[in-house]
């Protein structure tokens, strides 16, 4: 298909893809397997220390310097942020990119925390994010809820909701554990308390004689490990839990497909990619009313929601999807037809949509002769 030239007229800038770990950093990397000649400079290395992070974002801030000098194409910047240093570092390309070469600025915010670090910082910093807000000329969040914050709180030019993109997946027939009487729980998200998972564990131990040969829960991610591992020893419940490190690549593919139910009780979200990811494996989903969660999850019809820190609600949806496979396989089915409009396909779309809104129409006018999405 031809596309507007507007793809490669974009610079985009947030944490690197590479090596990722985080659902900004996955979202990139779809945008990055899908957009030819995709213009990207990371502003932040997630493998690296906050001290490393400082000459890093030192060489970053030089390279979008040169990129903006020397090509004229680049006709909008658009940032995916998130918060506290994120913000910060996100503002400096603000103003560089806004007042210095007057380009189009597009701040796309992912931060599942932004309305906390928003209403606790200082009168400073909220006006340094007030100014970065209402003078963007395009403001992209993940759910209506998010749009809905936005809107209260600030004055923006334009706010737009733009899905997460998940490419979707070939079928599979599904691996079953050894024992199919096990339903298999699957945890995708940063070790603490932000993503719910200890009140999790607290759920499991509470009932381990119980789920003993009935549930296993494997755990993927980064962060207090530790922590994981010494209430794993302390509670006994190694037999029911395993916790297989941060999780990417063929591995995450490889434990979604073989999972019964994807489970993430957050405090605090975005849009997760990794319910969507599990919505395009078909699965069922437990997790909490926050965020854009209850825009994909739907309670009672591809999985259930809960309150976040509410232990009752969490064991009795878990107890509802043990050992009912026709039950996740109902639901699954259901999960699959509701990422539909997530698919990488249908955002980018949106996202054309959303450039041709911010450039000129003589600009947009411009077609390539080769296809500019893979």
């Amino acid at each position: 298909m031809s596309l507007p030239i507007s793809f490669k007229n974009v610079l985009h800038v947030g944490p690197n893809y590479i090596r990722h770990k985080g659902g900004m950093g996955a979202v990139i990397e779809t945008y990055k397997n899908n957009i030819k000649d995709f213009e990207f400079i990371p502003s932040y290395e997630g493998n690296y220390g906050s001290i490393a992070n400082i000459p890093f974002f030192f060489l970053s801030f030089l390279k979008i310097f040169f990129k903006l000098s020397t090509n004229w194409k680049i006709k909008a910047v658009h940032v995916h942020g998130a918060s506290f240093g994120s913000f910060y570092r996100k503002y400096i390309i603000f103003l560089l990119s806004k007042y210095i070469y007057n380009k189009k600025f597009v701040y796309h915010l992912h931060a599942a925390e932004f309305h906390t670090f928003y209403q606790e910082t200082n009168t400073f910093a909220k006006r340094l994010i007030q100014h970065l807000i209402n003078d963007a000329d395009c403001v992209i969040v993940l759910s209506e809820s998010w749009a809905n914050f936005i809107n209260n709180e600030f004055s923006p030019k334009k706010v737009v909701v733009l899905h997460n993109p998940v490419e979707i997946p070939l079928r599979k027939q599904k691996t079953r554990n050894a024992d199919f009487a096990i339903t298999s729980f699957l945890f995708l998200g940063r070790i603490g308390d932000r993503k719910g998972i200890f009140d999790l564990l607290d759920v499991i131990s509470k009932n381990r004689d119980h789920y003993q040969g009935k549930l296993s829960l494997t755990i993927g991610g980064d962060g207090e490990i530790e922590r994981l591992k010494s209430y794993l020893n302390d509670h006994q419940l190694n037999q029911i839990c395993k916790y297989v490190g941060w999780v990417d690549g063929n591995l995450k593919k490889d434990l979604l497909q073989a999972c019964d139910v994807l489970i993430l009780p957050s405090y605090n979200e975005g849009l997760p990619i990794a319910i969507l990811e599990a919505m395009s494996y078909g699965k069922p989903i437990v997790s909490t009313n926050v965020g854009g969660i209850p825009e994909v999850v739907k309670d009672g019809v591809n999985g259930y929601i809960i309150a976040p820190g509410d232990k009752d609600a969490l064991e009795a949806s878990m107890a509802k999807l043990l050992d009912n496979k026709s039950l996740q396989e109902l639901m699954g089915r259901q999960s699959l037809k509701l990422i539909d409009s997530y698919d990488i396909n249908t955002v980018m779309k949106r996202l054309e949509d959303i450039y041709k809104d911010l450039f000129p129409t003589t600009f947009l006018m411009q077609l390539e002769t080769t296809t500019d999405i893979i």
